[in-house]
């Protein structure tokens, strides 16, 4: 059998509240392993899946989207994860975008690049026609 860790010792050691972990539970994302009175038992398997949810909400992902990862068959979990990854894909490209506009005055020899440089005059019509 797995060590049971009490709510406490699992909050702390992913710097979430307790709240939280019991919030988790109430939306079904994660169940005690045991319950002892009031007192709340995580396994190695819950804390796997509370690592999970705390990674996923870092990537951007929400709890109804950490629960269908979770819960939904492999075509829905699958849809969900081929979204997140184009959004991600689409704000590196926003991102170069931005580091292309903004480094390019640093070496310009024009000195008002904004309106004299012809190259970052280019970047700028490049940005016009990304930009959604």
């Amino acid at each position: 059998m797995d060590t049971l860790v009490p709510i406490g010792e699992a909050a702390a050691r992913l710097g979430l509240a307790t709240s939280a972990l019991r919030y988790y539970e109430r939306r079904g994302l994660l169940t005690p392993a045991q319950r002892r009175g009031n007192a709340r038992y995580y396994d190695e398997d819950g804390l796997r899946r509370l690592a999970f949810i705390q990674a996923g909400q870092q990537l951007g992902l929400s709890l109804d989207d950490l629960g269908a990862l979770l819960l939904a068959d492999r075509a829905r979990w699958q849809r969900i994860i081929e979204a997140h990854v184009a959004e991600l894909q689409a704000r590196i490209a926003r991102a170069q975008r931005a580091s292309d506009l903004l480094r390019h005055p640093l070496n310009c020899v024009a000195e008002h690049p904004a309106t004299e440089c012809e190259h970052l005059r280019g970047l700028l019509d490049e940005w016009l026609r990304a930009t959604p």
